[in-house]
């Protein structure tokens, strides 16, 4: 049963609250952004002298000793927070970064405050039209973002899309490789790649083709279209998510069709017809829905497990992977749900493992698929499944050079279903954004990402592009045993003795025996998180936690009355222990467990909080005291709309 949703008073009552909470607390990180500003100032070595101006709509860091041969980084999406991670990283190493986002986001956008950046500049939405007399489709935004670019001399486009602007940063990235004759290269890939990525039947059907596990998807224009395909023989239960436009609402919508008879466990298609024409995004020809198989737990289906029908839970899981020439240059993995608010560094464990093997076979494939179009599938495609002509410019792009190789990012979701003794362990990739995923901010504090993030032809460290002939030259093993590991979020090592201690300071019981031990794996916690060049503790935002994992723990917030008032002010605010599908355990290399709790928040706030960095410690007072509150005040007085969830990281607000 779907959770109820917010009304209207509910709604305006917790952006008020919020607003307070906000209002009260500004003081407190007031002091802490100040303190840290005081203490460690000069960090960037970089920008020592640094100024800030305003004119015609920019704020800037001026740099009196900027050197003539200093690089300049275009990076967009100042609103979002792995925006904030890339700013930090191409300043770290010696780059000038210039930032831009959409009027209307970026007016208070908390990364225009990071002492990283240095020049910032708004843009016209991305949602404004192309002219009629436009060619290619070019927008308003688009054209700014070009035109900023090349006033700015860039030479590295390095976008931080939403899933609104992909597209859009896509073309630019093209225009801006033919104007400049490939001088200005961009970390994404060309649009017809970045659309058959982002759309989902698409996707499916490039998995399809290169022959890799992937659920059984199809793109559905109606009522009946949908019915009729789960009423063929064999079909599989699945799962609807809106093809055309963003659905707030359907987001967490896990219902599987068709629906079936309490009583009987047969389909119910009566109220399968109904549940479907009621959807929150209507089911229609403008609107098409992806009608998507669900890959869930599994059942030990074995002669000697047959008694006591034992399951085992699968598991959603996200990837961020940087690919640079062909080459997989930097890779994270975490553990994941529909709004993921804690991320855990998990690259090391048995499916970071799978996953990091997944996509070096992704990639290499596509690059083969890429050199030989005229190859066919032996797998038959679903007539409705739109297709892409492959070749090397759909890879790269017309106007790329000629030693370049695949470029951009791929932000993969997947699902693990664990090994059965009848069945061997399997990761099934659902969904694939082409774009920067936040999970990127657990490598933030890693020394070698800022030249993981570069083309071949700006990396210092000379990183050898893996060019296409050399790919076409080998097979998928010999391609598979050549590749040197990614930039990753921290070695195995750091990474099992930081989870020990944050096991260990978690589990002990509250008495005066154990406090002492408590203040010892704290104090190691502590000092890790603040001495140590690599983010190896899960990282999580205040701002989230606060209200939602922090507030509703406390015990004087566990009496029922108490309880009552707080559903009554937002259905979503209660405390309750973390449900079965916010603890994600998967088996690890010794033969126990490893189990991720996607509810709890991260210790150490603000230190884990990745707004917040000891030498660039503004951005976390803008986020909470200046960029949230404008988007709540926005939400409230002029959208006038209801919300049911916010998303702190990528200022995202889900109306209802």
């Amino acid at each position: 049963m779907a959770q109820q949703l917010p009304n209207r008073v509910q709604s305006t009552l917790s952006t008020l609250l919020l607003l307070g909470l906000s209002l009260v607390l500004a003081p407190v990180s007031l002091i802490v952004s100040l303190l840290f500003s005081l203490t460690h100032a000069g960090a960037h070595k970089h920008v020592p002298n640094q100024h800030r101006s305003r004119s015609s709509g920019s704020f800037a860091n001026g740099h009196s000793d900027a050197r003539p041969t200093q690089r300049t980084v275009l990076v967009n999406g100042a609103r979002m927070q792995k925006s904030l991670a890339i700013c930090r990283t191409f300043a770290r190493n010696g780059w000038k970064v210039v930032l831009v986002e959409e009027q209307g986001w970026g007016n208070l956008a908390a990364t225009r405050f990071s002492n990283s950046v240095s020049k910032f500049h708004l843009l016209p939405s991305s949602s404004l039209p192309a002219s009629k007399n436009s060619r290619h489709q070019v927008t308003p935004y688009i054209e700014a973002l070009v035109r900023v670019a090349v006033s700015e001399k860039a030479d590295l486009f390095f976008p931080c899309s939403g899933a609104g602007s992909t597209g859009q940063d896509a073309i630019a990235a093209q225009i801006l490789l033919e104007k400049t004759r490939g001088r200005v290269r961009s970390m994404i890939q060309p649009p017809q790649l970045v659309e058959a990525l982002h759309e989902k039947d698409r996707f499916i059907s490039l998995l399809q083709r290169l022959e890799m596990a992937a659920p059984r998807s199809e793109i559905v224009f109606s009522v009946d279209e949908a019915l009729a395909k789960l009423r063929s023989e064999g079909y599989p239960r699945s799962i609807l998510k809106c093809a055309a436009e963003l659905d707030d609402i359907g987001r967490a919508d896990m219902t599987l069709y068709p629906l079936l008879d309490a009583q009987t466990d047969e389909p119910d298609w009566e109220r399968t017809r109904k549940r479907l024409s009621n959807l929150s995004i209507p089911l229609c020809a403008r609107t098409p829905y992806i009608l998507q198989e669900f890959i869930g737990d599994r059942t030990d289906k074995s002669p000697q497990a047959r008694g006591d029908k034992k399951t085992a839970k699968s598991s959603e899981w996200c990837t961020h992977a940087t690919v640079v020439d062909g080459k997989l240059t930097a890779f994270v993995c975490c553990p994941s749900n529909d709004m993921l608010m804690t991320y855990y560094p998990a690259s090391h464990t048995i499916v970071g493992e799978l996953a990091l093997r997944w996509t070096s076979t992704f990639l290499y494939r596509l690059e083969k698929l890429g050199l030989s179009p005229s190859s066919k599938s032996a797998i038959p495609l679903s007539p409705l499944t739109r297709d892409t002509q492959w070749n090397r410019d759909t890879l790269v792009g017309k106007h790329a050079p000629l030693d370049a190789g695949i470029t951009g990012q791929f932000s993969m979701d997947f699902i693990y279903q664990p090994a059965t003794s009848d069945q061997p362990e399997r990761l099934v990739a659902i969904e694939c954004n082409p774009r920067v995923h936040t999970a990127i901010c657990l490598l933030v504090n890693n020394p070698r990402l800022g030249e993981a993030l570069v083309p071949a032809s700006m990396s210092r460290k000379g990183h050898a592009a893996l060019d296409a002939v050399r790919v076409e030259s080998m097979d998928e093993i010999t391609y598979l045993s050549s590749l040197s590991l990614p930039v990753m979020e921290s070695p195995p090592d750091a990474h099992l003795a930081t989870q020990a201690e944050l096991k260990a300071l978690t589990s002990l019981p509250p008495t005066f025996a154990s406090s002492r031990v408590r203040f010892y794996h704290a104090k190691k916690l502590l000092q890790q998180a603040y001495f140590s060049d690599s983010a190896t503790l899960p990282q999580s935002w205040i701002g989230h936690d606060l209200p939602s994992r922090i507030l509703t723990s406390s015990r004087w917030l566990s009496n029922p009355w108490v309880q009552t008032i707080m559903r009554s002010i937002h259905p979503f605010w209660t405390t309750s222990t973390a449900a079965d599908s916010d603890v994600i355990t998967i088996p690890n290399a010794s033969g126990g467990v490893e189990s991720f709790d996607l509810s709890a928040s991260a210790p150490l706030p603000p230190l884990t909080d990745p707004s917040f960095a000891k030498d660039d410690p503004w951005p976390f007072f803008a986020l909470y005291h200046l960029q949230w509150p404008q988007l709540l005040l926005w939400q409230l007085v002029v959208r006038g709309k209801k919300w049911s969830r916010i998303n702190v990281s990528t200022a995202r607000i889900f109306e209802c």
